[in-house]
This record gives C-alpha cells, structure tokens and sequence, in this order.
C-alpha cells in the first residue's frame, strides 16, 4: 500500500497559516513536497526557512537531499556537509545515501560507494537508500548491482519509495546493466 502524503502537505499548509513563521513547520511542509513530487516548491519553502535562519539543521539535511534527488552535486555536498557532526546525522543512512549521490556526481567515486555501502548496511530495506545506492552503483558503471538496488528499493517498505522516487527508479531499472 502507497503512503498518500496529500493529508499531511494539507496538515502542513493549514499549520503554516497558523504559525507562518515558524521554521520546523516551514521545514516539513518543504520535506513533504518534495516527497510529493515538487522539488522545486520545496527548494522555494527550505531557502526561505535558511534565508530566514541561517543554518537549520533539518533544513540543511533536507534541502541537500532534494538537491541530491535534482542532480545538483555540488550544492546537495554543501548542504549536506554543513548539518552539524553530531552522532545521530552523522549515522543516518538517507543523509550518507544522499551525500553519496552527490559525492559520485562530483567524480568522487571510491568515498560514494563507501558511504552508499555503509547506508546500506544499515539499512537495508530503505527503499530511498536503496535507490540511491543504484545511482551510485550506476555512476560509478556498475550496472548489474544497480539493478539489484534498484529492485530492492521498488520492493522495500522500510520505508517504501515516495512517488516521484519510484519514477526514478523505474527510469534507473531501464538502463542497461554494462
């Protein structure tokens, strides 16, 4: 069954005329467009919330994955580089797929696919995780194992891809494999 993330951009927008300036609700309502499908509008909600307070550190985490989710390599590294050295983002496998992602983006293989490993290993049922191990796999020209992530990550639940990452993947399952 497919998350339907309508009731909660609803949720957040109804929030936001409550408490408009308030950064942990501009924040989620950015995080959930972007799982909606809307980067950009999300981009728009999360460089506000930083124009506003300089580094929020979930903003940060989640306007570098946007980023990274948009090919923009070297801003998803700047954001994501800048989410503060504390334990619980350092090990957080979306943050170390996204910063993957990007670091693959920018010719910096062999530390891609050890952070992209490393997710992973941590989790291996993530299917956003899991979709952007196959990108790296797929950058670095490994094929083969980005078709295996790549099904893993249409069948994982832990949790399952959001609709415009299932496109992704579906786009990444149709490449040939080298």
């Amino acid at each position: 069954m497919r998350r339907d993330w309508k009731p909660a951009l609803d949720a957040f927008e109804a929030a936001l005329k409550r408490c408009p300036d308030d950064p942990q609700v501009r924040t989620e309502l950015g995080r959930t467009l972007w799982l909606l499908g809307r980067p950009r509008a999300a981009l728009s909600m999360l460089n506000d919330v930083l124009d506003r307070t300089g580094d929020h550190t979930e903003a940060l985490r989640v306007r570098g994955q946007v980023l990274a989710d948009l090919g923009q390599a070297r801003d998803a590294l700047r954001d994501l580089d800048r989410v503060p050295d504390r334990p619980w983002h350092q090990r957080s496998p979306a943050i170390r797929a996204a910063r993957a992602v990007a670091l693959a983006g920018v010719g910096s293989f062999d530390a891609a696919r050890e952070e992209s490993s490393q997710a992973v290993e941590d989790e291996p049922a993530n299917g956003p995780v899991l979709l952007y191990a196959a990108e790296v796999a797929s950058l670095t020209g490994d094929g083969r194992s980005a078709q295996e992530l790549v099904r893993r990550a249409l069948a994982a639940d832990q949790p399952e891809l959001p609709p415009h990452q299932r496109e992704r993947a579906l786009l990444v399952q149709r490449l040939p494999e080298r």
